[in-house]
């Protein structure tokens, strides 16, 4: 069994945070706020997954991370934040009861997200998109073909969503709100 994380993240920290091009694997544990909080004044209060970087989790926790916002920031992304040309694949575990202020209760989507059979969103709250918000900065790189540019895609293949709330004012998208980027439901989703 892993370890238990707990951080005060205000300044850009977070209890992980996977830098450009490196992979980061959890195969059990916890990231989670004990007194000290996970609480970040930017985005990503959990991990913050950085452009072109990996993120796979295999089984463990991510919970009660969350968003404290800024002057300059809403806040995104309470348990996970994927950075666009980043990449989140959840194959078991769960990311519970995390909150942002604005957007992703539980994951704020720029990038790449494939959900699996094992894997559970559940009890998190945002403003918008309590449990995925998917959305993009609408950065184009000039490299990559028109469907790699600006859009986020979430592939669910399996695992369950549940129990997410989105308390903003209109309140849209409690499990799964797509905003900018592409969807796709398998058959044992």
């Amino acid at each position: 069994d892993g370890q238990k994380m707990g951080n005060d993240a205000r300044d850009n920290q977070r209890g992980v945070d996977v830098a450009d091009g490196a992979a980061f694997n959890m195969y059990g544990g916890s990231i989670t706020r004990d007194i000290n909080h996970n609480r970040s004044s930017n985005n990503g209060g959990g991990v913050y997954v950085s452009q072109n970087a990996t993120f796979t989790m295999y089984a463990g926790s991510i919970s009660y991370n969350e968003i404290v916002p800024s002057d300059s920031n809403n806040g995104e992304g309470g348990g996970v934040y994927v950075a666009e040309k980043a990449t989140f694949v959840m194959k078991g575990g769960s990311i519970d009861h995390n909150k942002a202020k604005s957007k992703g209760g539980g994951v704020y989507l720029e990038g790449r997200l494939d959900l699996f059979n094992g894997a559970v969103i559940s009890g998190n709250e945002a403003g918008t998109g309590g449990g995925v918000y998917i959305g993009s900065t609408g950065y184009a790189d000039p490299a990559h073909t028109e469907n790699e540019i600006g859009s986020a895609v979430f592939n669910m293949s399996g695992g369950t969503i549940k129990n997410n709330s989105a308390s903003g004012t209109y309140g849209e998208g409690g499990g799964v709100y797509v905003d900018n980027g592409t969807l796709t439901l398998g058959d044992n989703a």
